[in-house]
């Protein structure tokens, strides 16, 4: 059984803001390096990521020199999995969210999320 982790932030606040316009962070470039087309196609692709995260997707909370970030692992749509690193900004009430594709398959409290 795996150790339960509580995200850091609250993570329904970064669902709402994420589907906000205007609140949500992301890379774009890398964001439609990853999904083909323009602009609103990759940010529409990232909402639909953290729509689908749960807290059973943390796998860990980082430590870095801004603050925490809380770290998921997701499988998408399309059957590829994802690494989503999440952060929120509560002064200006929005919600930073980087993504990669993992490289390995990655044991959450909702199951294996594999590349």
């Amino acid at each position: 059984m795996l150790r339960r982790v509580r995200p850091h932030w609250n993570l329904q606040l970064v669902k709402t803001l994420a589907r906000e316009d205007g609140k949500l962070w992301v890379k774009i470039g890398r964001a439609v390096s990853f999904f083909p087309g323009d602009r609103s196609g990759a940010v529409a692709a990232v909402q639909t990521l953290v729509a689908a995260l749960t807290e059973r997707h943390l796998i860990e909370i980082e430590k870095r020199a801004r603050g925490p970030v809380d770290v998921y692992a997701v499988q998408g749509a399309s059957g590829v999995g994802w690494r989503v690193a999440v952060v929120l900004d509560e002064e200006n009430e929005s919600a930073a969210v980087e993504i990669e594709p993992i490289q390995r398959p990655i044991k959450t409290d909702a199951g294996w999320v594999n590349p």
